[in-house]
């Protein structure tokens, strides 16, 4: 390949920006990231590294990066920053600018170091170094490239990054066996590569197409030996021999499958960086308008809100699960102490129960007819209004009456027709 201004080899220019070789940074700037999708190949990548004489991290689980191997502390450190973004792997979280420096994520810092130190103490050596040495060190892990600016803001990690790549088929076929759909694989195979690619700027970088390598295409295994050579490390004589011999035995691996609908639009999509990124950049830059296809952000921000619903409904489980525990213990609570108040003899405390139940039905019975009399006595105190209204209208009506009598009227009638009437007696006889 022949040298451009975007790709020029390390032996070329073998300073960085600042002048210095990765050999005289700190050693745990000498940590050399592999990245790319699940299912990539970084895995074989890392072991070709440490064939080339870097120590390596995890690998353990193929293909898996190092979920289960001597780097699973920096994993799962990465999967916290996930979380804590809400998000998974399978669930990427929307990673806006400044994201590293939110205060939740920052507090994962102290961890995040510890965990550095314990997987550098644990580095298997690379093929020809001391095993005493910590040096320059390979790690693999898929996670690793979405929160790649975690780790450079606050680690100061990777010093160089590998990235790694095969057709997204390889990323479907490896999901596949964690129950992922195809067109949720390809999103993730579009999402990891875009974060590989971007999340590397600035830092010197190696771009292989592990299909090349898987194919014999020549060059690939010298490549990686001088990009490792420039880095700083003792190359063993052998390696590239070394390296000829791991890829044998991964080219007996399955074809990847055929016929994945979306597989092509989305490897075109992101071809042209791919392939600027093949090679050794001493500071590589991504180019411009690196993004992931609206497509592909449908389908994660679909398992974003799939994901925040399953955890809703996991903390309302807890919740509730909580709140259960906490009415069993108020229970227990209640009934040592009404065993301190009746005493260790079932049959008298069953008694007791029976006396309170019998009180209580009482209390009932009596309050029933404390209503019932209440009732009554509003019914007589209406009746008692009734009747005192009456009376007070036949009191009025006499004293109607008594004034009548006593009215002056009534004495000159009295006067005048009283002689009248002794008149009528005397000649009637009556």
């Amino acid at each position: 390949m022949d040298p451009t201004a975007d790709e020029r080899t390390l032996s070329d220019e073998r300073t960085l920006s600042d002048e210095r070789t990765l050999s005289a940074l700190p050693p745990r700037a000498g940590v050399v990231a592999v990245l790319g999708a699940p299912g990539c190949g970084g895995d074989l990548v890392a072991r070709l590294l440490g064939a080339a004489g870097l120590e390596t991290l995890g690998g353990a689980d193929r293909g898996r990066g190092a979920t289960e191997g001597s780097a699973a502390p920096l994993t799962g450190v990465a999967d916290q920053v996930l979380s804590t973004l809400e998000g998974t792997r399978f669930a990427l979280p929307e990673m806006h600018p400044g994201w590293e420096d939110l205060p939740e994520v920052v507090a994962l810092v102290p961890a995040a170091t510890e965990a550095l130190e314990q997987v550098l103490a644990r580095a298997t050596p690379g093929a020809g170094a001391a095993p005493t040495v910590v040096g320059t060190v390979a790690w693999f892990e898929p996670v690793a490239a979405p929160v790649l600016a975690f780790w450079k803001r606050h680690l100061g990690i990777p010093g160089a990054a590998v990235v790694a790549w095969r057709r997204p088929e390889a990323t479907v076929a490896f999901l596949a066996t964690e129950g992922l759909a195809e067109v949720h694989a390809l999103a993730l195979w579009e999402a990891y590569t875009v974060h590989a690619l971007a999340n590397t700027a600035g830092l010197p970088v190696l771009g292989i197409d592990v299909e090349a390598l898987l194919t014999g295409a020549a060059g690939g295994a010298t490549e990686l030996a001088r990009f490792v050579a420039d880095l700083g490390v003792n190359v063993p004589a052998d390696a590239v021999e070394r390296m000829a011999e791991i890829l044998a035995d991964d080219r007996t691996a399955p074809a990847l499958p055929g016929g994945v609908e979306g597989a092509e639009p989305v490897l075109a999509r992101h071809g042209s960086a791919l392939r600027s990124v093949s090679g050794i950049h001493t500071r590589w830059q991504p180019p411009a308008g690196l993004s992931i296809g609206p497509w592909s952000e449908a389908v994660l921000a679909g398992q974003r809100a799939a994901h925040r619903s399953a955890a809703e409904a996991v903390e309302a489980w807890i919740a509730t699960d909580e709140a259960q525990v906490l009415a069993e213990e108020a229970r227990a609570d209640a009934d040592r102490r009404v065993r301190e108040l009746t005493g260790p003899d079932p049959a008298h405390y069953l008694e007791l129960r029976r006396e309170v139940w019998r009180v209580r039905d009482e209390i009932i019975g009596l309050e029933a007819e404390r209503v019932e009399l209440r009732a009554t006595l509003l019914r007589t105190e209406a009746a008692w209004r009734t009747a005192e209204h009456r009376a007070d209208a036949w009191e009025e009506a006499r004293r109607e009456r008594d004034a009548m009598l006593a009215s002056k009227q009534w004495k000159i009638g009295r006067l005048v027709l009283g002689p009248f009437r002794r008149v009528k007696r005397m000649l009637t006889g009556h």
